[in-house]
C-alpha cells in the first residue's frame, strides 16, 4: 500500500514496513515516528502526512463521476471503515463545489483512470 503513494518509494516502503516492529505503543498511535525516528525530512511529511494513518482498516479515496454527453459530474471523497461489521462509510464529502478535478482531455484520452493521472488530479 505504501509504494502506491506517489511520494513513498519501494526503499522507503521497505524502510517503514522494517522499522514497525521496534515502535512503542506511543509511537503507533501517530504517523509522527517516521519524522521523529530521521525516516523522512519535515518537508517529506508534510508532503506525506494527510495521507497516512496509523489505522490500517479505515481507507479513504476519492470518486469521480461523469455523464456524457451532458457533462455533469460529481466529486465525492469517501473514509471507509473496514473494521466495522459490515463495513461503513465514515466520512462522505461532497466536493464538487471545488470544481472538474482534472483537464477534460484526461477523460477524452483514457487516462483519466491511472494512477498518473490521480496522482496529478487537483487537491483541494
Amino acid at each position: 500500500m505504501l509504494t502506491a503513494l506517489p511520494f513513498i518509494g519501494e526503499t522507503l516502503a521497505d524502510t517503514i514496513v522494517a522499522s514497525r516492529p521496534g515502535l512503542t505503543p506511543d509511537e503507533a498511535q501517530t504517523p509522527a515516528w517516521l519524522y521523529r525516528r530521521g525516516l523522512v525530512t519535515a518537508d517529506q511529511f508534510k508532503a506525506m502526512a494527510p495521507h497516512l494513518t496509523t489505522r490500517s482498516r479505515q481507507f479513504s479515496f476519492r470518486a469521480l463521476g461523469y455523464a456524457v454527453p451532458s457533462g455533469r459530474y460529481r466529486v465525492l471523497s469517501v473514509t471507509i471503515d473496514t473494521a466495522a461489521e459490515p463495513p461503513r462509510p465514515l466520512a462522505v464529502r461532497d466536493l464538487t463545489r471545488f470544481g472538474f478535478p482534472m483537464p477534460l482531455a484526461r477523460l477524452h484520452d483514457g487516462s483519466a483512470g491511472t494512477a498518473t493521472a490521480a496522482a496529478g488530479a487537483w487537491n483541494p
